[in-house]
């Protein structure tokens, strides 16, 4: 591949005058070219071969395109073809006068922009710095910015965050990213920073997720502690030092499936399903039910997933999923969620139980001392968990637009707030009618009634599980971890949205319990979940010793 130059002068003298003047060149441009023995052919190398083979055949009479710059007779009659010699770079050499200049408009533009970068607004504050988009920090380390802060200094030495400490730890950091790159931080100084956390913290990293720092920040969604704190300090900017406005995308909530049961046709559903109407639910036909639920499973799914129907619409399609004491509703979640089924009932109580006992014990006394008459543990480590997880109040005020039936100038009056844990579960008195208080409260109920549990206080309590009109009770309805774990996995089975204001508490069951999807974390749950991770348990949280 090469050039037919005859010689071509005006182009050898422009490369040299944009070696000289502008001294913008590649600096091994010069040496990507030859020129053949006849000193008429300009032949492209091939980076480190062609150039040793230039310098071994030097002697032959070739000689490099710096050496032909000298030549001074040169015929300006000859035409150039082009045969595809390195484009990406030849492009930018045009051949005429004008090209001094433009190379000349590059430099001032470059200058130009480079000014631009360090201007201060006229409030004084910094819009923009030359600061490159990795640097997040003056100093060498994370533990120095902390050690320079008069607060941020008492979190140097410390093994894991309360909220408050955590809060302060951001805001810190947040403080000295913005001091370096100016008001509108890049996202690669952001993510830089967050990797940077979990590096001089280890004890802050999240091991469930796949970089670890996602709740600082994460690189595919952008959400996280450190763009939550950028966009509360860019939300107090004055008008003019505003550069724009960020916005949410919508978030889709994705549940695995099993796909290796055959879709069945509309014959055949129709006979399972008369079938399965049809068949007294006793523990002699429960095998059976058990096989003809399993055969329709994948035609349910996917008229659930794709056409919403309500709780009630399908148990009344497939009423014997409400039988055998929540058996069947265990099944279906197994083969949507293989080797996931128990997970809540192994992990929970001996794992997170005395981790958010002690957790609350430290950061938040009153709330567990306001609890710890519950004798019930893992009742009382879901009931603190609702406080240490509480829901924004923008997610509160977007979901009151979300209602199912439209409410007139009565109805309102009579809306009274709903403490959170009521969302999961009720408390009636023993001889009360469980049928009676489900009725009255689904008449009650302004939009759908979430899965929710009944406990009856007696002198050993038990508990129902409540899905739209349907009363399901548990094998062992004496203790609480049975019935939740059965009123969780119903939000699975029906493909129902959690209550606004349990929405942290039971993405956490969800993301670190069960581990049942990969969405993003929210970066408060994940927060929790790591804080709990370091605890050191070093005694028992329900021990009067201690409430000191």
């Amino acid at each position: 591949m090469s050039i037919r130059m005859g010689p071509c002068k005006e182009l050898l003298q422009v490369i040299k005058m944009y070696k000289d003047e502008s001294n913008l060149l590649q600096p091994d441009i010069m040496e990507m070219f030859t020129l053949d023995v006849d000193g008429n052919t300009l032949i492209p190398l091939n980076k480190e071969t062609d150039k040793q083979e230039n310098l071994e055949n030097h002697g032959n009479g070739k000689r490099t395109l710096d050496e032909t710059i000298q030549l001074s007779t040169i015929d300006n009659n000859t035409e150039c073809s082009s045969v595809g010699i390195k484009r990406r770079k030849l492009a930018s050499i045009p051949c005429s006068s004008t090209f001094l200049e433009s190379a000349a408009d590059k430099e001032n533009h470059e200058k130009n922009n480079s000014e631009e970068k360090t201007t201060k607004s006229s409030s004084g504050s910094q819009k923009f710095t030359s600061a490159k988009p990795h640097e997040f920090m003056r100093t060498p380390t994370l533990q120095k910015v902390l050690l320079n802060h008069e607060q941020g200094k008492n979190l140097v030495k410390k093994s894991f965050f309360t909220p408050s400490e955590r809060r302060l730890f951001v805001r810190v950091l947040v403080a000295e990213l913005i001091a370096t790159q100016g008001n509108y931080p890049r996202t690669e100084g952001m993510i830089a920073l967050a990797q940077r956390i979990i590096e001089e913290f280890p004890f802050l990293k999240d091991d469930t997720q796949e970089l670890g720092y996602e709740h600082f920040c994460d690189p595919r969604t952008r959400y996280g502690f450190i763009p939550f704190r950028v966009a509360e300090v860019q939300k107090k900017l004055k008008a003019e030092d505003k550069k724009y406005v960020l916005k949410k995308k919508s978030k889709v909530l994705t549940t695995e499936t099993s796909s290796n049961i055959a879709m069945l046709s509309p014959e055949e559903l129709a006979e399972k399903i008369s079938y399965m109407e049809h068949k007294y639910p006793s523990p002699e036909h429960k095998e059976s039910i058990t096989a003809t639920l399993k055969e329709t499973f994948f035609n349910r799914r996917n008229w659930i997933l794709g056409e919403s129907p309500t709780i009630a619409e399908v148990l009344q399609k497939y009423p014997r999923l409400q039988d055998y004491n929540g058996d069947m509703i265990i099944a279906e979640f197994e083969l949507i969620f293989p080797e996931k089924c128990d997970d809540f009932l192994s992990k929970f109580g001996p794992y997170y139980v005395p981790r958010i006992f002690e957790y609350t014990r430290i950061c938040n006394y009153d709330l567990w001392k306001k609890h710890k008459a519950i004798t019930d543990d893992v009742l009382k480590a879901l009931l603190l968990l609702i406080t240490l997880l509480p829901v924004s109040n923008a997610v509160k005020n977007k979901s009151k637009k979300k209602v199912d039936k439209p409410m007139d100038s009565s109805q309102k009056k009579k809306v009274k707030m709903i403490e959170p844990y009521r969302f999961m579960i009720e408390n009636i008195n023993a001889g009360a009618n469980v049928q009676e208080f489900v009725k009255s409260k689904r008449s009650e109920c302004t939009s759908t009634i979430q899965p929710y549990i009944i406990q009856v206080d007696d002198e050993t309590p038990h508990f129902y599980v409540i899905a739209d009109n349907a009363i399901l009770t548990c094998n062992n309805r004496n203790d609480f971890t049975a019935p939740f774990d059965l009123m969780f996995k119903i939000y699975f089975i029906f493909n129902i949205q959690y209550p606004v204001s349990l929405q942290n508490v039971y993405t956490f069951i969800e993301s670190y319990v069960y581990r049942l999807t990969e969405k993003k974390s929210i970066s408060i749950v994940a927060s929790l979940y790591v804080n709990l991770k370091n605890m050191n348990l070093t005694h028992d949280s329900n021990s009067s010793d201690s409430d000191e």
